[in-house]
């Protein structure tokens, strides 16, 4: 061959090869700018497949997941790869998706440290006693999503000025005080009621809120700040007691769903949602008993939490009055649009996997989950 069709055919490979690598590198570019709308909140071993933004059925790249009203408008696209998925699809990335949400023994156990730390500098300084409550307590902690939330219950007389009771914002100024002063090097901030501790750079958050017990040391029942500069009553022990026997009722569903449900909002930035509230909302419901699919479950859970969206709910012990799902009237709007776009969603979801159209529900339970659902392995 003459070193003339040599260097033609050479050139002719070396533009194939860059137009390939070309539409490589544009294909990536593509999954990466999808990617960066996400939310994805578990990117170690178990972190999502990327091959899910080519199944059968999904909304096009440039819907914003987080606006209800895009997604209604939006028409279903069809992906360049028909994917063949068993009839247990659903189920099985629902599982896995709840054990994905597990919290893994290392993270308790760092939290466990630091509750041990806190606890013993507010004993010494101030004589309080530490109680963890929250999701923690609850057992419905996401892995990598939530806090350690602590009680700091304070002696009574610590709270008091003249005979009455120091407003909120002074004892919380004071509870940071006190801790500023023993974690120099940890970044201390105050949010709502509670002061909040950044250890390791932000990846563990503890939340300390100062409690009063009510009627004595033997009483369940605490006041909190409430966020008027006041105090609010609240029974964790009876909460918790309340929550785990209708866990058990279910037998473990209630604990499942609600934490699917808190992923659901960990997934969106533009919604916040009071995870006590929910979980409140979903035991009182008694939606998690019986023989229910996961989807049903999902589907009655925000069939449920439409109801209360944009009203409060009441406490069903009578400890704590009425409860809200989110803190203002306009977050509470807004996640009244978002639970009802989901609701119409998951119902769609349901109707194809009955008619056997798992790849179309597989694409919508992708909606549902902001593009945050786990293939199977």
């Amino acid at each position: 061959m003459r070193s003339e069709d040599k260097l033609v055919i050479g050139a002719i490979a070396a533009l194939a090869g860059g137009t390939l690598l070309a539409a490589l590198l544009a294909d990536r570019h593509t999954k990466s700018r999808r990617r960066e709308r996400s939310t994805v909140f578990y990117d170690n071993g178990d972190s999502f497949n990327d091959d899910e933004s080519e199944e059968e059925v999904d909304l096009p790249d440039s819907v914003d997941l987080e606006d209800e009203s895009s997604i209604r408008e939006a028409r279903p696209t069809t992906r360049r790869r028909k994917v063949e998925y068993p009839p247990d699809e659903i189920l099985r990335r629902l599982r896995r998706l709840v054990a994905i949400l597990e919290p893994s023994q290392s993270e308790l156990s760092r939290y466990a440290s630091h509750q041990h730390t806190v606890a013993r500098r507010l004993e010494t300084a101030l004589s309080a006693t530490v109680l963890a409550v929250g999701s923690h307590a609850r057992s419905t902690y996401l892995r990598k999503s939530s806090d350690l939330d602590l009680f700091a219950v304070l002696p009574v007389e610590s709270t008091l000025w003249g005979g009455a009771r120091k407003s909120s914002i002074a004892v919380l100024k004071s509870l940071k005080r006190e801790l500023e002063q023993r974690y120099r090097d940890t970044t201390i901030g105050k949010s709502g009621p509670s002061v909040t501790l950044h250890f390791g750079g932000g990846d563990f958050i503890v939340d300390v809120v100062p409690a009063v017990q009510v009627d004595g040391r033997h009483s369940d029942i605490y006041e909190i700040p409430s966020s008027d500069g006041g105090w609010l009553r609240t029974n964790p022990v009876a909460h918790n007691k309340y929550l785990q026997t209708e866990d058990r009722a279910s037998n473990g569903k209630l604990r499942r769903i609600s934490m699917l449900v808190k992923y659901w909002a960990r997934c969106r930035t533009s919604i916040s949602m009071h995870s006590f509230t929910t979980e409140m909302i979903l035991a009182e419901s008694g939606i998690c008993r019986g023989v229910k699919t996961y989807g049903q479950l999902l589907c009655d859970a925000f069939s449920c939490l439409f109801g209360y969206a944009a009203r409060s709910f009441e406490d069903p012990l009578g400890i704590s009055g009425a409860l809200m799902l989110a803190s203002t009237p306009s977050k509470r709007e807004k996640l009244k649009g978002v639970v009802q776009t989901t609701l119409a969603r998951l119902e769609s979801a349901m109707a194809a996997e009955e008619a056997g159209r798992i790849a179309e529900a597989v694409g919508h339970y992708q909606v549902v989950f902001n593009r945050n659902f786990p293939a199977t392995p």
